[in-house]
């Protein structure tokens, strides 16, 4: 078997061809490792959730994802359709209906982790701390890997999962287009995307930025020393150009990676600008979101723990590996500076006004 530091190279390519920033920031993705907490055992009564032994010392980044994903019904539906194709589908299924089986001792995820190593040969390396957003990644990667295996079904488009059509529920496509400030010649791809990484201003005493705002920022980009097709070839000449990118098909789970990790001229550095979130949101003036779970990172850019604030039964739980506790929505909403990866799930088109 060989050892993953779970982000692959054409994922982590794709991301740097959509949004601005992303580039010089996903470079060192690796460097941004986190430690884990050594906290109680035990799991507050009457909980929703159960907690997650912290079976290496440094597991809280893959709790902590595995905990966000726990609360997203749709991901759980479209495991439940597939689960009799998919050795990894049932074992990731039995695992999140664990986890959202109520109050009790915690649990392990070994048995799910060695299900997902043996159909990958590859070793997740707990050894060492690592990133959760790395690890979101690979297991979406391979979740993905095996949906494309699976043969095509001629009635498939008719099945549906919360209303929207049975595909897997955290892939959408974005479009780039791209104008010359000279001649004006567009052009115009589609990407897919699993993870929306959004790159943050650098925070200055207690500058914030909206979610909306990070949208908005994101999607527009103008690129010196640029090539165009349709005028470089008669003029020899550079120019500039205009990128926008935007959803074509947004996703029914809208995953959100916010880039805190950043070079200054003191080396790798925390971005502790504070983002401003909402329970949910309008995506494009058409699209209503509806916030299921999100990701905390507390420390420096070389170090921390992750925990994992997510919904269940209408309650809002704070997950930090085995420590389980109710906590109120004003409180979810608050980790303005520590917030790192935040989980949306798209309301079904019957519940639209």
């Amino acid at each position: 078997m060989s050892v993953v530091n779970p982000l692959s190279s054409r994922r982590s390519k794709e991301y740097n061809r959509i949004f601005k920033g992303a580039a010089v920031l996903t470079t060192f993705a690796a460097l941004y490792i986190v430690t884990s907490s050594n906290g109680s055992t035990t799991v507050k009564a009457k909980s929703s959730i159960k907690g997650l032994y912290n079976s290496s010392g440094n597991d809280c980044f893959l709790n902590s994802v595995l905990q966000a994903l726990a609360s997203q019904s749709s991901l759980i539906q479209f495991l439940h359709l597939r689960s009799s194709s998919s050795t990894l589908y049932a074992a990731l299924l039995n695992f999140l209906e664990s986890l959202n089986s109520g109050s009790s001792k915690p649990i392990s995820a070994n048995s799910f982790l060695n299900v997902l190593e043996r159909i990958t040969n590859k070793v997740i390396l707990r050894s060492l701390q690592q990133d959760a957003h790395e690890f979101l990644q690979f297991l979406l990667e391979i979740i993905e890997s095996q949906y494309s295996s699976f043969p095509s079904n001629p009635y498939s488009s008719s099945i549906r999962i919360m209303g929207f059509p049975a595909q897997l529920p955290f892939i959408g496509t974005i479009l780039q287009t791209v104008q010359c400030s000279s001649c004006s010649a567009k052009t115009c791809t589609n990407f897919k995307n699993t993870t929306l990484q959004l790159s943050l201003p650098y925070a200055y005493g207690a500058s914030s930025i909206s979610l909306s705002q990070l949208f908005a920022s994101n999607a527009f980009e103008q690129i010196d020393d640029y090539k165009c097709d349709a005028c470089y070839p008669n003029t020899k000449k550079t120019t500039s150009c205009y990128r926008t990118v935007q959803w074509k098909h947004p996703p029914t789970l809208l995953q959100i990676q916010l880039e805190r990790s950043c070079y200054t001229p003191l080396g790798l550095s925390r971005n502790n600008t504070a983002v401003l979130y909402e329970k949910s949101f309008l995506l494009q003036g058409r699209y209503r979101y509806h916030l299921r779970s999100l990701i905390t990172h507390h420390g420096g850019a070389n170090s921390g723990h992750y925990i994992c604030y997510r919904k269940k039964d209408n309650s809002w739980w704070s997950a930090n590996d085995t420590l389980i506790s109710k906590c109120p929505i004003e409180k979810v909403l608050d980790q303005h500076r520590l917030v790192f990866m935040l989980f949306y799930e798209m309301e079904s088109p019957s519940e639209l006004d």
